[in-house]
């Protein structure tokens, strides 16, 4: 820490090596320090996962120069406020898309597979006969991806090159040129793509254009027993409109690693369900991604307060 050092507010855990980096320069307050509900009187950098940072400690901030996401989605920030204030709210796309780009893809195997129902059975010392499991190869299916931002081009190629399905991606915000690099088809609409895909995945940001995107009529449109499988935002698919999916059969099963209240009820609906598979918001949860993202959001932070402009602003 040196004489020009300021205070930045660590309010969720990353990577420890991460936090040596920022405390060389700066005062640094972590997570687990009581002071760190002080943040909005005494911050001028704060470093967020999940924490959401509402509207009314934003207009409490007196010091702060930079609100900074460890990953990629801000919904639980406000922007409009931080916007008010003129605070920049920046982010470290593309350090944690591998490790969400292969959570995708295996729950897309255990979802085909049956295995959330098959060990619990198995647990229960029960499983029975085991072909009352039997899923389904993915190998050669119809896999879509919503949203072709980092994520969804890692995601891409692990399903066409590892198991030779055919990929079509739905992306009206992208250029031609991501699709030819990785070949895959680009979709003209939603509908086009749903009503194609055996495999439905989803690399979305949550916003009003993207809430509930994947609902009923959605569910209807596709193939009688095809997946679903959510590693975006807790959203962007209709929980009410999945679980009814999911018990009529039409959808074979699902998995999602976001829910629209997290943690969700013990009781919700959805994980009664035997062809439900669920973990709770681990996408970015790697050694691998926390060093990448801390590395980068402790940099970006104290380029920021270097007086630099923010590389990434949301």
């Amino acid at each position: 820490m040196t004489e020009d050092s300021l205070s930045v507010y660590v309010i969720d855990s990353i990577a420890e090596h991460a936090m040596e980096m920022l405390e060389k320069k700066h005062r640094v307050v972590r997570f687990d320090d009581p002071e760190i509900v002080n943040w909005p009187e005494q911050a001028h950098a704060i470093i967020t996962r999940t924490t959401p940072i509402t509207a009314e400690k934003i207009a409490r901030s007196q010091h702060l120069k930079v609100i900074a996401k460890h990953g990629i989605g801000v919904d639980h920030v406000d922007l409009a406020a931080a916007k008010a204030k003129g605070i920049p709210v920046i982010n470290t796309p593309g350090t944690n898309a591998q490790s969400v780009s292969e959570l995708t893809v295996m729950m897309a195997i255990a979802s085909a597979r049956n295995t959330r129902a098959a060990e619990a059975e198995m647990r229960k010392g029960e499983p029975g006969d085991t072909f009352q499991w039997r899923g389904f190869e993915i190998s050669g299916r119809r896999v879509g991806i919503v949203g072709l931002g980092n994520v969804g081009r890692r995601t891409a190629p692990i399903f066409k090159h590892g198991f030779n399905c055919h990929v079509t991606a739905y992306d009206p915000y992208i250029t031609d040129a991501p699709f030819q690099q990785l070949d895959i088809d680009r979709a003209s609409s939603l509908e086009v793509l749903t009503a194609s895909s055996d495999i439905l995945v989803t690399h979305v940001p949550l916003n009003e254009e993207t809430r509930g995107m994947i609902d009923a009529a959605t569910m209807a449109r596709m193939p009688k027993g095809a997946v679903i499988i959510n590693a975006a935002r807790g959203g962007v698919v209709d929980e009410e409109a999945l679980f009814t999916a999911l018990t009529s059969g039409h959808i074979f099963a699902a998995a999602t690693d976001v829910f629209v209240t997290e943690p969700p009820a013990i009781d919700h609906p959805l994980l009664t369900l035997p062809n439900f598979l669920a973990t709770p918001h681990i996408g970015a949860a790697t050694h691998d991604s926390a060093r990448r993202s801390g590395e980068t959001v402790v940099r970006y932070v104290m380029d920021i307060l270097d007086g630099h402009p923010p590389l990434t602003a949301v």
